[in-house]
């Protein structure tokens, strides 16, 4: 699904729906995502670590500016750019040998969170 059918979605819900979603989604998730996160986005977390080369190569703290999260690589061989384009995100760019710059919409913010924990 992509970011404008996420928006449509968003809107077409009703109200009582979406408040039962979200109070469902927040008791069946990790510390490390926020109340309004969902399964897409804990998925996403788990594949973009993994196509990041796992957790320990992420090399300092995830920055998340908007719509975008920043993280720095130690060792940028393992990064599996073809999964990453596959994983749902809106794009990445590689800057440079060892910055990775996710495009991840309005999920940016929970990704930097899954990727620091």
């Amino acid at each position: 699904m992509g970011f404008f059918d996420k928006v449509k979605t968003a809107f077409n819900r009703p109200a009582a729906a979406a408040a039962a979603a979200a109070a469902a989604a927040a008791a069946a998730e990790p510390a490390c995502v926020s109340a309004n996160s969902d399964d897409n986005t804990v998925r996403l977390i788990a594949d973009c670590s993994e196509a990041l080369g796992g957790r320990e190569n992420i090399a300092g703290p995830v920055q998340v500016a908007m719509t975008r999260v920043r993280v720095e690589v130690l060792d940028p061989a393992r990064v599996n750019r073809s999964q990453l384009k596959a994983s749902g995100l809106l794009g990445h760019m590689v800057i440079g040998d060892t910055i990775v710059h996710l495009l991840a919409g309005d999920q940016a913010t929970d990704l930097a969170k899954g990727l620091q924990s």
